[in-house]
């Protein structure tokens, strides 16, 4: 998407300059246009400043996939919950039904993997474009850039934080007073502590713990795709408010 900008600061100061929208950055960040002249910025940001970019579709994506991935984790939820009730008990008739219900669990895995793959994908994107929308919306004193709120997601054990660091920090400049990223961030830990007893559980044997462990993920990852998904949405809607409220001063 092309950004077309007024006249730059370095024409003519005598020269009648058109009257364009206000709320913009020069590429460089230095010069920011308030609908009528070019306004010097004294205090710079971050080298990695840009121009305000709608954050609504990669906020569309993220909250695609996730909604995608909850929702596949809420259909396996009454297939976990039979898994376990047949595990307890001996009822032939409930072991029948566990047949009945092998393939619609195997297509909610699928589905679920495919909604937190893309997932993986999708959020990152939309928090590089929120982070980087932050200086041009007037905020300044970044601890994190676009690169950390994207890439800290991939990074081995600092993923376990820096994502959360990020998330929060947006949250305090564009959220609500909810506790949203710290509710969020303690439904993922618990998913990451559910996943690794659940291994430990079926490579014991001990089914009805695994399944009892596979049910309690399940509400976990339910939980956190419904904060984070609201968080998205609130972030990006008040960015486009924030911009707009710039535009028209």
């Amino acid at each position: 998407m092309s950004v077309s900008y007024p006249p730059p600061p370095d024409t003519d100061p005598s020269a009648v300059q058109p009257l364009a929208p206000g709320g913009q950055y020069t590429p460089d960040g230095r010069w920011y246009w308030d609908g009528r002249q070019w306004i010097a910025i004294t205090v710079l940001g971050p080298p990695w400043a840009r121009p305000y970019a709608p954050p609504e579709g990669q906020a569309a994506a993220a909250v695609a996939m996730l909604a995608l991935a909850s929702a596949a984790a809420a259909l396996g939820l009454p297939i976990v919950t039979l898994n376990l009730i047949t595990t307890l008990a001996t009822a032939p008739g409930l072991r029948v039904a566990l047949l009945r219900v092998a393939l619609p669990s195997l297509v909610a895995l699928v589905v679920q993997l495919l909604g937190l793959v893309g997932a993986a994908i999708a959020v990152p994107v939309w928090m590089h474009r929120a982070f980087r929308n932050l200086p041009a919306l007037g905020e300044r004193g970044m601890v994190w850039s676009p690169g950390w709120a994207a890439g800290g997601w991939f990074v081995p054990f600092a993923n376990l934080v820096i994502p959360y660091l990020c998330l929060r920090e947006l949250w305090k400049r564009f959220g609500d007073e909810r506790l949203l990223p710290q509710l969020y961030w303690a439904a993922c830990i618990g998913s990451y502590v559910l996943l690794i007893l659940g291994d430990v559980f079926f490579r014991t044997g001990a089914r009805a713990l695994w399944y009892l462990s596979e049910l309690l993920l399940s509400v976990a990852m339910i939980v956190a795709g419904f904060l984070i998904i609201t968080m998205v949405r609130c972030i990006s809607r008040r960015q486009r408010d924030r911009q707009t409220e710039l535009r028209d001063r």
